[in-house]
């Protein structure tokens, strides 16, 4: 594989090759270890947890393991304190959002987790019933809810989506924020490959195991799970915690 340096598939035209770009192998190899796991103790939320923390760990090893032998026609800009992507619309697994929740009430503080959970109720609330567009138009706004000072209060938890965002041009990232557009950067391919399909094969995998597995909208999602204590445990059951995303 070569870095590939293109915008993501857009518009109406039908001979673009479906998006995201999924690595069967990998999905398969992430499924096979969600399912060989957790067949024998369904229930166990701590495994799940576990097989979910790993998966992250092995997009980033995989990433920075191709970018230390395939050198970059160009430089990622991204750096610390740069945070316009954490104004874009979040999708992630239930897995990621089960994960995402038990991090915040084991590390943040009663007061910390009150106001985070409060914050992330009040987007969700305007969000709700909004297009990807009318998001859009107001992000600059209403930046991701995790977000504090330019820095991510999660950060070795981030969802996938996060890890595969990146940018070879920071003008572009501030233009396209203030001008509240959709419009694609350029990008290097195989960071959406290696987390997509990581994604793919823990969809997959838990969903083999009867969980319910439709992409979900972080802020809404991570809302449902931090006011329902047991929220976790339902879902491992394979009933329907979640809801439907947005429109």
């Amino acid at each position: 594989m070569q870095p590939i340096n293109q915008p993501a598939p857009g518009g109406d035209d039908l001979n673009v090759k479906p998006w995201p770009p999924i690595d069967d192998a990998l999905a398969l190899r992430i499924k096979d270890m969600v399912v060989e796991t957790l067949v024998g103790s369904p229930g166990s939320l701590d495994m799940a947890l576990e097989i979910t923390r790993q998966a992250l760990q092995w997009a980033d090893q995989l990433i920075e393991g191709f970018e230390s032998v395939n050198p970059l026609p160009r430089p990622i800009v991204c750096q610390a304190g740069c945070s316009f992507c954490c104004h874009n619309q979040v999708e992630l697994t239930p897995p990621e959002v089960i994960l995402l929740a038990q991090v915040i009430r084991q590390y943040f503080s009663p007061a910390k987790l009150e106001r985070i959970t409060e914050k992330i109720l009040k987007i969700a609330t305007f969000k709700a019933g909004k297009t990807r567009e009318e998001l859009a138009a107001s992000r600059q706004e209403r930046p991701c809810p995790l977000l504090e000072e330019d820095k991510c209060l999660i950060y070795p938890w981030r969802p996938l989506m996060c890890r595969s965002m990146h940018s070879l041009d920071q003008e572009h990232c501030r233009q396209s924020l203030a001008a509240g557009d959709l419009a694609s950067d350029e990008h290097y391919l195989h960071r959406h490959t290696f987390t997509f399909s990581i994604a793919g094969g823990l969809t997959e995998g838990f969903g083999t195991l009867g969980c319910q597995t439709a992409t979900l909208e972080l802020t809404q999602a991570l809302g449902d799970a931090l006011l329902e204590p047991h929220l976790a445990e339902r879902w491992l059951k394979g009933e329907q915690v979640f809801r439907k995303t947005s429109a």
